[in-house]
């Protein structure tokens, strides 16, 4: 187990040369979640979590995971879902580091449904897919809740039988359901069940750089908006979580 401060140099190394290579390829980002918090109320890292979350759209997804794949420099290297596991998002690790230590999420945002009622139906669908799809290789021993153990083991026994490829296929056609491009509505396919997930793309796509730590990087222009979505209204207090 290494110590936050040494993940937080880590993951702004790890930051620094992703948004280099994403500069360069012009690829859309942001910040999420509790990162886009940090860079917005801590203009860097919440102080008990280092964890680092990064959006990017559905059709970049695979050139990003190439990008990286090259362009990575030899001290980090990516766990990809067309490879490693059957997730349906990349990470990007650090060698010599445990990767369930530190690591940064590379969620990939898909379209929905233009209805909210079907929209937010097809969200808790792809919930459930991702949320099954990873019981397949998760350590039984890293499960935080451990009520969840005998479901995770029933899920593996069945998934035991099902070929990773076909799961990835089955993962990638309901990510792909909807073309993101023509899509009024986005959401990480890894959501995590949440109603304020499922957000209008021209809003969320519309970022800003803001100071991190040393780094300038982007999180959505409406931050504001975002993190109220995310974590309601009081989103500014400090939660230790």
């Amino acid at each position: 187990m290494i110590e936050i401060n040494e993940k937080k140099k880590i993951g702004l190394e790890m930051l620094e040369e992703i948004d280099r290579i994403f500069n360069e390829n012009n690829i859309w980002y942001s910040l999420a979640y509790g990162s886009a918090l940090g860079a917005y109320r801590e203009h860097g890292f919440i102080e008990w979590d280092p964890d680092i979350d990064i959006l990017i759209t559905i059709d970049d997804q695979d050139k990003v995971r190439e990008l990286l794949r090259r362009g990575l420099s030899d001290s980090y290297f990516v766990i990809s879902c067309d490879k490693d596991n059957v997730s349906a998002y990349d990470i990007v690790a650090k060698k010599g580091v445990f990767e369930g230590d530190f690591h940064i999420d590379l969620y990939p945002l898909s379209g929905g449904p233009d209805n909210l009622s079907d929209g937010y139906k097809f969200q808790r669908k792809c919930r459930r897919i991702h949320s099954y799809s990873k019981c397949k290789y998760v350590s039984l021993k890293r499960l935080k809740k451990k009520w969840k153990v005998p479901f995770v083991v029933v899920i593996k026994l069945i998934e035991k039988f099902i070929p990773d490829c076909k799961i990835r296929t089955y993962i990638k056609k309901e990510a792909t359901k909807y073309p993101f491009k023509d899509s009024k509505y986005v959401f990480p396919f890894a959501n995590d069940g949440k109603v304020g997930e499922y957000m209008e793309k021209d809003i969320l796509m519309n970022t800003k750089r803001v100071p991190f730590e040393n780094l300038n990087l982007p999180i959505t222009y409406d931050i504001n908006y975002y993190l109220t979505r995310i974590y309601g209204d009081n989103y500014m207090t400090p939660i230790k979580f």
